[in-house]
């Protein structure tokens, strides 16, 4: 198990005892989000104003995004076609990173890996307060995305567009869970409540 801490660390741990087994410093302020790639063994965390892709291995940086304004709150990793979407904590935007194909691998024995991946980079605007929270279908190119402005918005990726959006009555969206199959979101508000939404209404 791997947690983000407050100070910038990331902590990987032993399930079976509990053991602290490593610990490295991932970002300059806190680590908001984590998404493991197990088959794979790499880890992507979310920070300061950069998502970074690490190899679980070693625990090496293999990649690290360009320029973000504010820090990233969530994210989402499409790891078979390198994008990444994240959610900004103080400009109240989304940004879908485009990455090259292999922006993510490791670099080949005796290949030394280059930096300057060409990254295109795309702004999504949509709420006004900060996006704690975001689930993606990649296969559809749909994202949902809960913000501190009461408000779900669902996204189509591919235009870079809301297709609608959702006034959540109970105030601050904290955190959120999506049932695409079924439209449904299950939100976590400031008032200790869980709140479920259809999409479709």
């Amino acid at each position: 198990a791997v947690a983000g801490c407050g100070n910038g660390s990331c902590r990987v741990w032993s399930l079976k005892t509990a053991d602290l087994l490593h610990k490295f410093t991932a970002h300059r302020g806190g680590v908001w989000a984590l998404q493991w790639n197990f088959k794979e063994g790499y880890l992507a965390s979310a920070g300061d104003e950069a998502v970074k892709i690490w190899d679980s291995n070693d625990w090496t940086c293999l990649f690290t995004t360009p320029g973000h304004a504010g820090g990233l709150m969530c994210m989402s990793v499409n790891w078979s076609e390198s994008k990444i979407l994240g959610g900004c904590g103080s400009t109240s935007n989304l940004q879908l990173w485009n990455c090259a194909a292999d922006s993510f691998s490791r670099a080949k024995e005796g290949v030394e890996k280059t930096k300057a991946e060409k990254v295109a980079a795309v702004k999504y605007h949509g709420h006004q307060d900060v996006v704690p929270d975001l689930a993606v279908d990649w296969g559809r190119s749909i994202a949902v995305t809960g913000g501190w402005d009461a408000t779900l918005i669902v996204w189509n990726l591919k235009t870079g567009m809301p297709t609608h959006s959702h006034e959540c009555k109970f105030g601050r969206v904290r955190s959120l869970a999506v049932d695409f199959a079924n439209s449904l979101v299950w939100c976590g508000s400031s008032n200790g409540y869980l709140h479920q939404m259809d999409l479709r209404s």
